[in-house]
């Protein structure tokens, strides 16, 4: 503005005049936003953050005990309670707080320290929801909801050093004149754009005619190089025409080669016969096959190997044997009856994997025991034969060197909650390659409610193939007020214990072995003990009754109101805590007609009584949405 009063006519005069009605049109840009900003706020303070909501702190808290971040700041009727409560608090590790603390998530410290004790990985940690649910007869207080709210903050910073003595001054300007410092600043501004303004109309369509040329020019400038950076169409060679083509060659050895759709169900073995002696051993297999397949027989080179192999009363003359020793026939379509018959070697046990699913077996066994058979003729994945007595005879060869047996651990994990549940995992620890049978026993009370495993005379029957690491199961468990854990006298297994209580169960150790880790990596209160056969743990269980206190409590509330000319739209949002079911009566305002009620989402049908509106409350945590409309709408004020 300055130059354009001395600058002779010419380019130089022109340019300092585009840019000024540049500086103009950008100026418009953003005094608009600016403006309606100012004002907003200038009447309406409580809009000034908009843009980022104020933040509602909700205190960490559980069914029977709170715990207050003393990094939060409260003020107002609640200080001198939360105060007194901060004061009360120890500051050491508590671990029966720990306990009834499920929700409290693990510190960076916890997750070192679990990482340190290379046994606590064995432990399955489930979600576990059933700890935290809440006993609909149980009177627990949910504790009192604490503000944790803030709106803006301020940062202070020097550039140099500062003594101790130096002192900072802060002056607040009060409310009414923040709102006459933002209508000001409009009125600033405003000014500044009508000195910009000084200028006539046409140089105005000037300058932006100019700067509509300029951008006109950089669009085709920028089309042109792309233009040229496209690169012309060249002609493509001529393809002979070829039969058959290379595709069509492919297509049809795929379908050669292709696997027949049965699989891999393409064979099954209806019966199995098995005869064995203390010398001898014959299995007779009827195998049904759907397609020409190859099958896999109930041998492998490190337990038994055949001296014979009949298919249909005729000897086999091609054999396969995969890497993990088993032997696979060849067999066509249609009903084969196999044979296999060889000597015995001299070991206790022998392990017959069943590689084909068998649908009955018949056994007649001589000074052995056969295991894995149920009672309708059902049959594992592996049958053992166990040698039940040594006799010297002709046809059975000498006793020889066999592998060490399998050794594994039991991890048992308690989980006492409103229902009593037991997960028990076993854990191969011995190297892979042989099966491990077992029979693990029962905890008292104890029922098993997992699928498919077998339970005889209070024990589980544990069969893992050579290659699986880990079987796992769940149980229900009898409420009793004493638990006893005790570690079976035996060298096939180890045992490890874990109890997760919830907070409406203490649990007391009267007797046995001391602790050895007291909580997983998500900072549960959880004691774990890791037993020698023949030691064990006593527990004692009791329900302490609960204390006084309420059982409702709101943790965040939002109001918003969007008013209009003739009406007011309000909505108002709050999360709530309870420990009890019931009802939870609202005040409305006077004249307000309902509009609509959500609860966790979920549409209610529920009519206000005048001005008051019953809310139905549950057990746990819910998020309440209320709208009604108000009959006043925007005034003169």
């Amino acid at each position: 503005m300055a130059l354009l009063r001395y600058l002779p006519e010419g380019r130089l005069k022109k340019a300092a005049k585009n840019y000024r009605a540049l500086a103009f049109f950008l100026l418009i840009l953003m005094f608009i936003p600016f403006a309606v900003d100012q004002v907003r706020t200038a009447v309406y303070p409580q809009l000034e953050n908009m843009g980022v909501l104020p933040m509602f702190g909700m205190a960490k808290s559980a069914s029977t005990v709170q715990r207050y971040d003393p990094n939060v700041q409260v003020s107002g009727e609640f200080y001198d309670e939360v105060q007194e409560m901060r004061a009360t608090e120890e500051p050491e590790y508590d671990q029966n707080l720990a306990r009834q603390l499920p929700e409290l998530a693990p510190t960076r410290q916890a997750l070192d320290k679990s990482r340190s004790y290379r046994s606590s990985d064995l432990f399955s940690l489930p979600s576990n929801t059933m700890l935290q649910s809440i006993d609909e007869g149980a009177l627990v207080q949910t504790g009192p909801g604490l503000p944790g709210w803030y709106w803006d903050s301020v940062n202070l910073s020097w550039n140099g050093p500062v003594s101790r003595g130096q002192e900072v001054s802060i002056y607040y300007l009060p409310p009414w004149a923040n709102s006459v410092v933002k209508v000001v600043r409009v009125i600033l501004v405003g000014l500044l754009g009508l000195l910009l303004a000084g200028i006539r109309l046409p140089a105005l369509r000037t300058s932006t005619s100019a700067l509509g040329t300029v951008f006109s020019t950089l669009i085709s400038s920028a089309l042109v190089s792309s233009a040229l950076l496209i690169p012309s169409p060249s002609p493509s060679p001529a393809i002979a025409n070829e039969f058959p083509s290379t595709e069509l060659l492919q297509e049809l050895q795929t379908r050669l080669l292709e696997p027949p759709e049965c699989l891999p169900d393409c064979a099954q073995t209806s019966r199995l016969r098995l005869d064995a002696d203390p010398g001898m051993l014959r299995l007779r297999l009827e195998v049904h096959v759907m397609e020409e397949v190859a099958v896999p027989l109930p041998c492998t080179a490190e337990q038994w190997l055949p001296q014979t192999l009949l298919v249909d009363g005729k000897p086999v003359r091609a054999l396969s044997r995969s890497s993990d020793g088993v032997l696979w026939v060849n067999l066509e379509k249609g009903i084969h009856q196999v044979l296999l018959e060889g000597h015995l070697p001299g070991r206790s046990t022998v392990l017959i994997p069943l590689n084909l699913p068998v649908h009955r077996v018949d056994a007649k066994v001589k000074g052995w025991a056969l295991e894995d058979v149920h009672e309708n003729g059902a049959a594992d994945k592996q049958l053992q034969l166990t040698r039940i007595k040594q006799e010297t005879t002709s046809d059975m060869p000498s006793l020889e060197a066999e592998a060490l047996p399998p050794f594994v651990l039991v991890d048992r994990s308690l989980f006492l909650g409103l229902e009593w549940r037991a997960l028990t995992r076993v854990h191969r620890i011995s190297p892979p390659g042989t099966a491990v049978v077992l029979e693990v026993p029962l905890l008292s009370g104890e029922s098993v409610i997992t699928d498919g495993v077998r339970v005889k005379d209070g024990k589980i029957l544990v069969n893992m193939g050579p290659a699986q690491s880990s079987m796992t199961w769940e149980s229900a468990l009898e409420e009793a007020e004493n638990v006893d854990l005790v570690a079976p006298d035996t060298t096939g297994w180890v045992e490890a214990w874990r109890a997760e209580v919830s907070p409406i169960w203490n649990m007391e150790q009267t007797e046995g072995i001391n602790v050895v880790h007291r909580a997983d990596p998500r900072g549960v209160w959880a004691p774990v003990w890791r037993s020698w056969p023949g030691e064990s743990v006593k527990l004692r269980i009791t329900r302490p009754e609960g204390v006084f206190g309420s059982t409702f409590t709101i943790d965040t509330s939002q109001y918003l109101l969007k008013p209009g000319k003739h009406a007011t739209d309000v909505t108002l949002s709050f999360v709530a805590r309870s420990s009890l079911g019931g009802q939870h009566i609202l005040g409305l305002p006077e004249g307000a007609e309902l509009t609509g009620i959500t609860i966790d989402g979920a549409l209610q049908p529920i009519r206000p009584e005048g001005d008051k509106l019953t809310l139905p409350v549950s057990p746990g945590r819910q998020a309440y949405d209320i709208k009604w409309r108000l009959p006043e709408g925007v005034g003169t004020r």
